[in-house]
């Protein structure tokens, strides 16, 4: 499995919507979208967009 494999299942899992975990990124859907299939994402931003991802979806489920 892929890290985008795994933003999806935690995302999925915590049962947020990829609306809302772009929003609180600042990020399209469609760039959420690309992290998780890794389709069309550069190395930096799928770095960057991804770690931040992770952090958020971790504080995420310590919250709920």
């Amino acid at each position: 499995k892929t890290f985008g494999d795994f933003i999806k299942i935690k995302r999925e899992e915590l049962g947020i919507p990829q609306r809302k975990i772009a929003a609180q990124l600042d990020i399209d859907t469609s760039t959420l979208s690309k992290i998780e299939t890794m389709k069309a994402v550069t190395h930096d931003i799928a770095k960057s967009k991804a770690n931040k991802m992770l952090a958020d979806l971790i504080i995420l489920k310590y919250r709920y």
